[in-house]
């Protein structure tokens, strides 16, 4: 991965790293393991600092699924009683924390087909549209967006807006001359209600 590969994460990743949403899961084409160490190792360097944490999540014969999350945000998650009984139902340990539950999210991902229906939760989707999606089979939503909507297509609109102008803004700072360093610490992490 070169540096514009990693720029593109990070503008795919801009409503996490500005405080707007909890988590974004990123698929890096394994180009090398060594590639994959860098760009991952690079990301941490450039997120941590902003409280962005990077995790593996999971890997597979071409590419490295890694989730891109903000700790505190995924632990208010789960303090949700709609979230936190959801993945109760599907076997997360969501007392013993955001760590641990990410464990469990890479053990079901190792052993299915896929991406696991509750990862919905992580990534911030509402809890009505994961029961949505998994009672409808993914067909028959209402919205489709950042996730098939079953719930409060509105909110969710507003929500896809706010996503969308993040990442566009943070394009145009780059395209301006800003550095990546520059795009996370200066961000508009401060004042997210500006990117709406």
């Amino acid at each position: 991965m070169d540096a514009q590969d990693i720029r593109m994460l990070v503008v795919r990743s801009a409503p996490t790293i500005w405080g707007l949403r909890p988590a974004n899961i990123l698929t890096l084409a394994k180009s090398g393991p060594a590639a994959c160490d860098q760009a991952i190792g690079r990301l941490e360097g450039l997120l941590g600092p902003k409280g962005v944490s990077v995790r593996r999540i999971h890997e597979s014969e071409n590419a490295i699924q890694i989730m891109i999350y903000r700790r505190k945000e995924l632990s208010a998650r789960f303090r949700d009683a709609e979230c936190r009984e959801l993945l109760s139902r599907c076997g997360y340990p969501v007392a013993a924390g955001v760590e641990a539950a990410l464990r469990r999210l890479s053990d079901r991902m190792a052993a299915g087909d896929g991406f696991p229906h509750e990862i919905g939760i992580f990534l911030g989707y509402p809890p009505e549209d994961v029961r949505g999606f998994v009672r409808h089979k993914g067909k028959d939503c209402k919205y489709s967006g950042d996730w098939k909507v079953y719930g409060d297509v509105e909110r969710c609109r507003g929500r896809f807006a706010a996503y969308d102008s993040c990442r566009r803004r943070a394009a145009r700072m780059l395209g301006r001359g800003a550095s990546m360093e520059d795009l996370v610490m200066n961000g508009v992490g401060a004042d997210a209600a500006t990117i709406v």
